[in-house]
């Protein structure tokens, strides 16, 4: 039997697949930049992009089920913590490396490509963050019913 696509969830495990997305446009945007823009803003970006990919990761690894210990479920709490919080601060770099390469470069083609470019690397950090957000929220529920 088939669910109505207005009554579907989101996969459990499809918040890994954003971030691992999210990671990749992150890659895809900052290969373009020249190397002089690696100790400004690319090399911190890449990291932040890892640690949010990786975060998720280890959360999912963390098996959910009835009879988690305490230490499992505030390990996986954490993971996903500071993966969303990671996802904030990517995305408000972002915004800032936007604003600031917007005054002048020219390592995009035009200015469509490099809208395009910032607009897709937006909405992958900002699926991200919803799914892994749903996820939190979600685990909370859960342990909340099992305590």
């Amino acid at each position: 039997m088939s669910v109505y696509k207005s009554q579907q969830r989101p996969a459990a495990v499809k918040f890994v697949a954003e971030a691992r997305n999210f990671r990749k446009e992150t890659i895809l945007t900052l290969k373009r930049f020249p190397n002089s823009y690696r100790y400004i803003f690319t090399n911190k970006m890449l990291d932040l992009a890892a640690d949010i990919y990786i975060g998720c990761t280890m959360a999912n690894a963390i098996f959910v089920h009835k009879d988690m210990s305490a230490q499992e479920i505030e390990l996986r709490r954490k993971c996903l913590t500071t993966a969303y919080a990671k996802t904030v601060a990517l995305l408000c770099e972002i915004s800032f490396c936007y604003e600031y390469v917007k005054q002048g470069n020219n390592f995009f083609k035009d200015g469509y490509d490099y809208g395009k470019r910032f607009e897709n690397w937006i909405k992958a950090g900002n699926a991200a963050k919803s799914l892994i957000k749903g996820v939190i929220e979600a685990d909370k529920k859960k342990h909340k019913s099992n305590e």
